[in-house]
């Protein structure tokens, strides 16, 4: 049998609801139906229906494969399920997430065009507005730090070749942390000459049913972790003061303000551990680091329009629904 092209590699713990969704945006697209990609799926020992889902499309498609761990191993599944694929290239991406139409396609010419350079891909999967181009060539570590930023630590961007699989599945660095896709996209971009980052929406958020786990310590590890791990590149001498200080104060501005707004707005979106007093943290480090007029400036700001959008989406909801009794009523009449 051929080696496929791409390997969509899937760990995955007790969500069944979004796993579903998920493998059907997978198998639905040509790529798949004509062989060019694999679909791994590896379960960490869920108690919910997912080897039951699961096994509706190992039944009907030889491409998708399943397997389960006989323990919860936490982050150490990540490095696993890329050495349970067979692809030219495995893509890591999350069970919540669902392929948008025509992009495997995307995916697929992205891989011929770079399978013989063996290109470090990077997936931003945002359409980030500061940054013009679909496709960013960082040509040192320093510049491919400054464009992925805090995105290092989201698992969705990661990918890499099969060959960099080789034993993989005990390289895990960073998985205590984790952050093991972190630590290993680092790892890879300092020994190559390039990387390419892609500004695009590949992939597609499913609507949250239940709340997500950040019991871990989001301050702990999108922070401390985070900074501990890019400062070592400090040392080595491929990157700059400057942009570790400037990635640092995005991770604050976004990653971290937004998880407090969603804390403080919509408590049942996300789980936070109690351990941490996330509002405390952040505002302590912003009045030692930067600007505190400037942060509670926009702090308040993208409360305020965080709070507009969501009632704006109930608004829509409620319209949506009504219109759907009145063309019932209508038709009943």
């Amino acid at each position: 049998m051929n080696k496929p092209l791409l390997s969509i590699c899937i760990p995955t713990y007790n969500r069944c609801e979004y796993l579903e969704k998920c493998l059907d945006s997978i198998v639905l697209q040509r790529e798949f139906l004509d062989g060019e990609v694999e679909v791994v799926v590896s379960d960490n020992a869920s108690t919910d229906n997912t080897q039951v889902v699961v096994g509706k499309y190992t039944a009907k498609y030889a491409q998708v494969k399943y397997f389960r761990n006989d323990t919860n191993i936490l982050d150490y599944n990540f490095p696993l399920v890329l050495s349970r694929a067979t692809g030219l290239y495995r893509k890591l991406i999350n069970d919540t997430f669902y392929v948008l139409e025509g992009e495997l396609e995307y995916l697929c010419d992205l891989i011929k065009e770079h399978k013989d350079k063996h290109t470090q891909l990077f997936f931003l999967n945002q359409n980030r507005k500061s940054i013009s181009q679909e496709l960013i060539e960082c040509n040192n570590f320093d510049r491919f730090a400054e464009v992925a930023c805090t995105w290092t630590t989201w698992n969705g961007s990661f990918g890499l070749w099969d060959f960099e699989c080789e034993n993989i599945e005990n390289d895990t660095a960073g998985c205590d942390q984790k952050l093991w896709v972190c630590k290993k996209v680092y790892e890879l971009v300092n020994k190559k000459e390039n990387a390419l980052v892609c500004n695009k929406r590949i992939f597609g958020y499913q609507p949250l049913i239940k709340p997500k786990d950040l019991t871990y310590g989001i301050y702990q590890v999108l922070y401390l972790n985070f900074s501990n791990i890019l400062g070592e590149y400090i040392e080595k001498g491929v990157l700059s003061e400057k942009t570790f200080c400037n990635v640092r104060k995005e991770d604050v501005y976004i990653i971290l303000t937004d998880a407090l707004i969603t804390s403080e707005i919509n408590q049942k979106a996300a789980a936070y551990s109690e351990n941490e007093n996330l509002k405390q943290l952040i505002f302590n480090e912003v009045k030692k680091s930067y600007s505190w007029k400037e942060y509670y400036s926009y702090y308040k700001r993208r409360k305020v329009a965080t709070i507009v959008k969501m009632h704006v989406k109930k608004a829509l909801e409620f319209l949506h629904i009504w219109d759907i009794i009145v063309a019932l009523h209508i038709r009943d009449r």
